[in-house]
């Protein structure tokens, strides 16, 4: 198997000077380095400018048009040997069979288990029903299982080509190696956070209120630097308003959101007298956590508009086969 990178479009910036791309020193720089009165060895040269002037190598890549799709696991089910790798398309589709499971959950409860929707541990203490209420309690955990356990294979899949594409970037000098290991480990940390999803079924907030929503809130953070960590390795990715604005609603939600959480947590379970004030009376209004709450679940599903794509993987899948010896 092969790979080679692919940006989504053109880039038309002017390459360096011929002279100075094989010195491997831009005449700037060199400039810039004589003014210090620094003597740059022409391996160090190169190694600097491997990114600072990262549209060098970009003018190297291929250049082709970024698959299109309006549902990630449609696309994937009809592109199983495609050759075009897009770790956006994973995460659109590990959204989409998480709002199958959630979805699921709350049907079944509505009709075999209406009781839990009135009455839980969560709306107990945050004063309204959060978006997983429907799937906490059998028997819509049961069959929430099947999707959940699908949205977790997608979201590995995510982080392994987050990762390929991370390792491929990094070999193409497009960005530097503090960048290569930080954006690993957010992979890395998202797929392990969200290996505990299925756990959210079995351990449910009747059992253990704080674990239940502890591993979800895991979910919520790894997913966060997951995704800040795509922006960041993508040059330009942040130059548009609609995508600054994005990119801080949802940073701030991740962040603020589980905090309020847990603190309400804390109130009704430590301090005697504050289930008295609930619901939607505790520290912070009901309204808000519930604004907040489900703001989230809206950015999840908007996520993949902003997400950036330009740079792609090509891969080649060919059969062999074995040598008898």
């Amino acid at each position: 198997m092969s790979e080679s990178f692919l940006p989504n479009e053109t880039n038309e910036k002017a390459p360096l000077q011929e002279q100075n791309l094989e010195n491997g020193l831009s005449s700037s720089a060199t400039q810039h380095a004589k003014k210090q009165g620094l003597r740059l060895s022409l391996a160090h040269a190169r190694a600097s400018l491997a990114f600072a002037s990262i549209y060098i190598k970009d003018s190297t890549l291929e250049r082709i048009h970024a698959p299109e799709y309006k549902s990630g696991v449609v696309y994937l089910y009809k592109n199983l040997t495609g050759d075009i790798m897009d770790p956006n398309i994973f995460l659109k589709a590990s959204g989409e069979t998480l709002a199958l499971a959630l979805a699921t959950g709350w049907i079944i409860s509505l009709i075999f288990n209406p009781e839990v929707i009135k009455s839980n541990p969560l709306r107990d203490r945050l004063g309204y029903n959060n978006v997983c209420v429907g799937w906490d309690l059998p028997p819509a955990s049961y069959f929430a299982m099947v999707p959940a356990a699908i949205t977790v294979y997608l979201t590995l899949r995510f982080a392994f080509v987050s990762i390929m594409k991370y390792d491929l970037m990094l070999e193409n000098g497009l960005f530097s190696e503090r960048k290569h290991k930080l954006s690993v480990l957010a992979s890395k940390l998202y797929g392990l956070a969200y290996c505990g999803l299925p756990v959210v079924l079995v351990c449910t907030p009747k059992q253990h209120v704080w674990m239940h929503t502890g591993l979800f809130i895991a979910v919520i953070y790894t997913r966060l630097a997951a995704v800040l960590a795509s922006f960041w390795t993508t040059k330009g990715s942040l130059d548009s308003v609609a995508n600054k604005i994005f990119v801080g609603i949802y940073s701030i939600l991740s962040i603020v959101g589980p905090i309020i959480v847990f603190w309400q947590y804390f109130l009704f379970d430590v301090y005697p007298g504050y289930k008295e004030r609930l619901p939607g009376k505790g520290f912070t209004p009901s309204w808000l956590m519930m604004t907040m709450d489900y703001s989230w679940f809206l950015c999840v599903v908007l996520l993949p508009k902003f997400l950036p794509n330009e740079v792609l993987i090509r891969r080649k899948l060919e059969l062999v086969s074995t040598i008898d010896e």
